[in-house]
């Protein structure tokens, strides 16, 4: 829900007749813009097997002195150079939902995390 950040009532009164009215204005910010870095691939409901690529994309004019990338939290590799990637063996985890995210690390400043994207990993029992 977005907050409204001002109101505006204006007040009209025809001269000397005593008739009014109101006009009001509610004015709020769109959408805040999301995180400098996101997970490009996979997309979010894919289901993976074996060794898949976890991409990162930045916004425009962002630089990362690294990107690291974690499944459910745990550390899953990390790239120092721009196109950020890793590889994923995911025959080293049990299958189930994984929560994929990337934190890029600037030169100064604190560190962004994008938002979740989450996968399905479903390796079977030959892998």
């Amino acid at each position: 829900m977005r907050d409204i950040h001002f109101l505006i009532i204006i007040v009209c009164l025809t001269l000397g007749l005593g008739i009014g009215g109101a006009v009001v204005f509610a004015c709020s910010d769109p959408d805040p813009p999301g995180p400098p870095i996101g997970i490009d691939s996979p997309g979010g409901g894919v289901v993976l097997m074996g060794t898949t690529e976890v991409k990162a994309t930045v916004g425009e004019d962002v630089k990362f002195e690294s990107v690291e990338f974690f499944a459910n939290d745990k550390s899953i590799g990390k790239d120092d150079e721009a196109p950020y990637s890793v590889k994923w063996d995911t025959t080293t985890v049990a299958n189930g939902k994984y929560e994929l995210t990337a934190v890029g690390t600037p030169s100064e400043g604190e560190k962004v995390k994008s938002k979740i994207v989450t996968v399905t990993v479903e390796n079977s029992k030959d892998s």
